[in-house]
């Protein structure tokens, strides 16, 4: 029993990752504390494991603050390779919670009321302190000036950085009193930034008159979406969004579908394709959010619009359909037969909703089958739609309305009626109940009578109170709970969760989890990549290259290539049909290196010397490098 506490405790840090504060980090700043006083040598890698494994965004923040001011042997080192990890916008966000800062009410206050204070009261009511208000230790000052000048050495990255990330890079220099490098100087404190920069660029869009040579500067030099559609008139936009697509991040288009759709652009079959390109690349992207992802399927609805030129919204919604299924399979599988069983008593509308959304997400995930169940004082079967979207499950749902009293037992006594075995439960309830049969003697009549002792998930709703998980614990039965605060973004969280095949499998993972390492204090950062740098991409409508045809075990055709044969020149998310005129042979076997000339149906933005695939469908055939441009292209 002893041991099985122990695990509790540990497991029960795991509560704390179903809440998301959204930059209110301060509540949740004493909880970190008492998880990194309590097991030091746990926290420390639960923080390295989330890093990879979590989606909220604060967490990371609050496990490398705690960890970069705790005095626990170790910690220090963890915490700062950690901020290597992070975007510059929450390194600043992690300063400002160390440091503090003042929040000011610039609201007038009634003369007549005010008469009764003095002019330190009423300077007291009207600032809010936030924050630690503590001194930034040096060791994380000087790791921080060290995460800059990395920043720096790498210019077109950092230029980018720059224009995205701008106030967060001028509240470390300046705050942290780090002298910014040259370029930083240049591109964050002077007034006009170089002309041949990112910034320098994005002027010079502002400037521009026409559509046509907008568009040709947001894809020559990639301008960010969020800066390119604030220098865009209503008039402009249909003009120029196949540019924006073309430079636009997965995410960024996934967050971006209905403004796509109130615009009325994806009526267009080009706008439509590219979209569906785009979303093609999230499927094996790491930093498309599962949760956003589903947001953006719920804005389309259900209604299909047939265009004239057999464009559908259907089409759309089946392509983030696959990148949401994507991924929730990238995190595991559950490979334990489970069921989900969801409180629709009185005032359980949220569990219902939460309910929904679980399934959703690990129906697809369930290998070995999913049941469900709605339950007052009896079961209500649920039939497990065979998509997985949350359209889907609502559908399911449809005549389920929250009343009556709770009875938590009532589906396990249904399930042990029905000779149901499952290795896991998952309750989604507030953890009252008030009507027989009751939860902790059915659960054990179905250990008894089944032989199988299911895993016991409480996501808990709605309420702070212990009843149900007080009468397991006095009974001798596990149970995890998870404190759900109503912030659906955060529910991914529960899937590592399910997915090992127990406790202890869980808990070694996360002990078994290598902690980050920070570079080398001792060694001086490499030296700026100045000449890769400078060099700016080429739009080209004509090229030479040299490559090599991927073998069949390399994943590529078991065919030759012919004169004859059009591929697609693929390079990050632009892809385009090109010719082939042979330079030194009129076939290819796999495996054969030759060198061709391409000419393209659109042209494309790629850097001297730089590299591209063929592709046929959604599979890479050979790997190519620019040698020469024979002909530079323009945006028609």
């Amino acid at each position: 029993m002893t041991e099985l506490r122990e695990e509790d405790r540990r497991l029960g840090m795991l509560n704390s990752l179903l809440t998301t504060p959204h930059r209110e980090l301060m509540p949740l700043w004493e909880l970190h504390q008492k998880l990194c006083e309590g097991d030091p040598l746990f926290y420390m890698h639960l923080a390295a494991w989330y890093q990879e494994h979590g989606e909220v965004r604060d967490h990371k923040e609050l496990f490398a603050a705690t960890l970069c001011l705790s005095e626990f042997d170790g910690h220090r080192d963890v915490g700062l390779g950690m901020l290597w990890s992070l975007p510059p916008y929450q390194v600043a966000r992690l300063v400002d919670l160390i440091k503090g800062r003042v929040i000011r009410n610039n609201e007038v206050f009634n003369e007549e009321w005010a008469k009764d204070f003095s002019p330190e009261e009423l300077k007291a009511l009207s600032e809010q302190r936030v924050g630690l208000g503590r001194n930034i230790p040096r060791s994380m000052r000087t790791e921080i000036a060290r995460y800059l000048r990395g920043l720096e050495s790498r210019r077109a990255s950092f230029e980018r950085t720059v224009v995205g990330q701008r106030h967060a890079l001028k509240r470390l220099y300046a705050g942290l009193r780090i002298k910014p490098s040259s370029l930083a100087q240049q591109l964050l404190f002077d007034k006009e930034p170089p002309a041949d920069s990112l910034p320098g660029q994005i002027r010079q869009l502002a400037k521009s008159g026409t559509s046509v040579k907008k568009a040709e500067i947001i894809e020559k030099y990639r301008i960010p979406y969020r800066i390119a559609v604030s220098l865009l008139s209503r008039r402009e936009f249909p003009r120029v969004a196949p540019a924006l697509l073309r430079t636009m991040s997965a995410q960024e288009v996934i967050n971006s579908i209905g403004a796509l759709r109130r615009r009325g652009l994806l009526e267009d079959k080009k706008i439509a394709e590219l979209v569906q390109q785009k979303l093609g690349k999230a499927q094996t992207s790491k930093r498309v959010s599962t949760m956003k992802t589903q947001k953006a399927l719920e804005k389309l609805d259900s209604m299909e619009l047939e265009r004239e030129r057999g464009i559908t919204i259907e089409d759309i919604k089946d392509s983030l359909k696959e990148v949401a299924e994507e991924r929730l399979l990238s995190k595991g599988t559950i490979d334990r037969s489970t069921a989900l069983l969801i409180d629709k008593s009185a005032s359980m509308e949220m569990a219902l909703e939460v309910g929904q959304r679980i399934g959703a997400m690990i129906g697809l995930l369930c290998t070995r089958g999913l049941i469900s169940y709605a339950f007052d004082t009896m079961p209500y079967p649920i039939k497990a739609p065979e998509s997985e979207s949350l359209e889907d499950w609502q559908k399911a749902f449809r005549g389920i309305r929250a009343g009556g009293r709770t009875s938590v037992g009532s589906p396990v006594q249904w399930m042990r009626r029905k000779q149901q075995r499952v290795e896991q439960i998952i309750l989604v309830t507030d953890g009252e109940e008030n009507a027989a049969p009751y939860f902790v003697e059915e659960i054990q009549r179905y250990q008894e009578e089944l032989g199988v002792y299911p895993t016991i998930v409480m996501v808990k709703v709605g309420t702070d109170r212990e009843l149900l998980e007080g009468r397991c614990e006095r009974a001798g039965i596990p149970m995890d709970v998870y404190a759900f605060n109503g912030d659906y973004y955060s529910l991914p969280n529960l899937i590592p969760m399910l997915t090992q095949p127990s406790r202890v499998d869980l808990l070694m993972q996360i002990l078994d989890y290598p902690l980050p390492q920070r570079p080398d204090p001792k060694q001086a950062l490499p030296a700026p990549p100045y000449e890769e740098a400078q060099q700016e991409p080429v739009l080209v409508v004509c090229l030479r290259a040299e490559g090599r045809l991927l073998s069949e075990k390399e994943g590529g055709r078991h065919t030759p290539m012919f004169r004859s044969f059009e591929p697609q020149v693929e390079l990050g998310d632009q892809r385009v049909t090109g010719k082939i005129t042979w330079l030194d042979r009129e076939m290819a076997m796999p495996g054969d290196t030759f060198q061709c000339e391409i000419a393209l149906q659109a042209p494309i933005a790629i850097l001297p010397k730089g590299e591209f695939t063929f592709s046929e469908g959604r599979k890479s055939i050979a790997e190519m490098k620019m040698t020469r441009v024979v002909e530079e292209g323009k945006l028609g």
